[in-house]
């Protein structure tokens, strides 16, 4: 289609941010790489019901009871093909559970299809890349690597005693199954989402054609599933309709250890008033995270001139159109991408977070976020979307339905955030201006919070519960 543009030069924008001069040549080298790249992949794809085949006559097995949790050797398999992380949720929970496993186990290796930034120096990785060749078209690539991963973890498999295999759930892979299966290893799975759904939400149309591939797939990976980690119950009620048994909810965790507030300059050096309240976001700015919503609330402050200012930390798909609509607000500002062992600085100089999520009313809230987590952990005053898991994690909260409840509250001792009716801007906007207010009386509910997350949400108390679903640990 660029071919048809008018113009003296045309440049293509990869998603690694590499730009690309387009050109008659590019254009034929791009086609015939597509076409190669999917021919290639059709062959590969031969030997793969030979495979299944040996898959389904062999036994599943069953995980050994009473062994203890300090003699226990795992193996921690991550394929999705998502690539140089250096923040997000899906990070933060790898490296949690990783960190979790590593506390409590003998021994944690990590597989993964690319190295994982601030990963712990004490667990060993071992990192096989796909082919960039076979990457060219998503067409049966993630299936192609996780016949390759099987293939190269099995020397690793053979000579090492490995007790339980980890991996969560990633489209068009079931190396995890057939290593469970080939060495009678038990499997856990973490569920954080329906693959099909993923295929269903995707904006490139080829995937959505092997749909019913994704969903087969996707079926051998639970079918071989010793137990499925839920990370909320509604994911749980998604499985328990298609018949499965072994899922249990096991929420997202926060080191606090690590995220615990710090004295730092950054409040300086972003030039905010040492005197402003600093109200703020950390994220991926994805849709559910309710940009919309925190956009619109933020608006309506500035046109009452509220007094303080709003710290955007992170970057994602909706953090440049929100960035420009704020182009003229002077008390806003926006971090961009940050290094995850960073982030912890930029939480430490907020006075108030904001976790606005959002979702279509026909929807219920399947995530466990882990910034709430992290705000939790920080130690101050959170208003969250009263939606799910999210108001369960954040209990008991001040809850505020409607302007009404803002003249007519009590204060609890125990509350641990404000949660709030999700989806309207004009509440979220009284909240924070109501929280900016009364501030001296609410910052307890940080104190409170924190308290929570370390007696029920470190990673190794989730990694414990884990264990002790799979085997009846105490």
């Amino acid at each position: 289609m660029l071919s048809f543009f008018n113009s003296k030069k045309t440049y293509i924008v990869d998603t690694n941010q590499k730009i690309i001069k387009f050109t008659n040549f590019f254009l034929v080298k791009s086609t015939f790489l597509a076409i190669i790249s999917s021919f290639l992949q059709i062959l590969y794809l031969i030997n793969l019901p030979l495979l299944l085949i040996k898959f389904a006559f062999s036994k599943k097995n069953m995980p050994k009871k009473n062994q203890k949790i300090e003699h226990l050797n795992v193996a921690y398999l991550r394929t999705t093909d998502s690539y140089n992380l250096r923040s997000g949720g899906s990070l933060g929970h790898t490296l949690g559970t990783l960190d979790g496993f590593n506390d409590l186990v003998n021994n944690i290796h990590f597989f993964g299809i690319d190295k994982l930034q601030d990963i712990n120096k004490d667990i060993k990785s071992t990192i096989f890349r796909p082919s960039r060749f076979l990457n060219y078209v998503n067409i049966s690539n993630r299936l192609i690597f996780s016949q390759y991963f099987f293939n190269k973890l099995k020397n690793y498999f053979s000579s090492n005693n490995y007790d339980i295999i980890y991996q969560r759930l990633s489209r068009d892979d079931i190396s995890g199954a057939l290593l469970s299966r080939f060495f009678k290893i038990p499997l856990i799975v973490e569920y954080n989402s329906s693959m099909s759904w993923e295929v269903k939400n995707s904006s490139f149309f080829i995937e959505k054609i092997f749909i019913k591939i994704t969903k087969i797939l996707e079926k051998i990976m639970l079918n071989q599933a010793s137990i499925i980690i839920a990370v909320s119950s509604v994911l749980k009620d998604e499985l328990a309709k298609k018949g499965y048994t072994n899922v249990f909810v096991v929420t997202n965790g926060v080191n606090v250890n690590i995220f615990k507030a710090n004295n730092n300059d950054l409040k300086s050096n972003l030039k905010i008033d040492k005197n402003q309240k600093i109200v703020c976001f950390s994220g991926s700015f994805g849709f559910w995270h309710g940009v919309d919503i925190m956009e619109e609330a933020i608006n309506k402050l500035n046109e009452q001139n509220i007094n303080c200012h709003f710290l955007m930390v992170g970057d994602g798909f909706y953090r440049n159109n929100f960035e420009k609509k704020m182009k003229g607000a002077k008390n806003i500002t926006f971090t961009g991408n940050v290094d995850y062992s960073k982030i912890v600085d930029y939480l430490s100089i907020a006075d108030i977070f904001l976790s606005p999520h959002n979702i279509s009313t026909k929807e219920k809230f399947i995530g466990s976020p882990t910034k709430l987590f992290e705000y939790m952990s920080i130690g101050k005053i959170i208003i969250a979307s009263h939606l799910d898991q999210i108001s369960e994690i954040l209990y008991p909260s001040l809850k505020i339905s409607s302007n009404n409840d803002l003249n007519d509250f009590k204060i609890n001792a125990e509350d641990t955030g404000i949660t709030v009716k999700p989806g309207d801007s004009i509440l979220l906007g009284e909240v924070i201006k109501f929280t900016l207010k009364n501030y001296e009386s609410l910052k307890h509910m940080g104190a409170s919070a924190r308290l929570r997350a370390k007696n029920y949400y470190t990673w190794n108390n989730k990694v414990k519960e884990i264990l002790k679903h799979l085997n009846n640990y105490e």
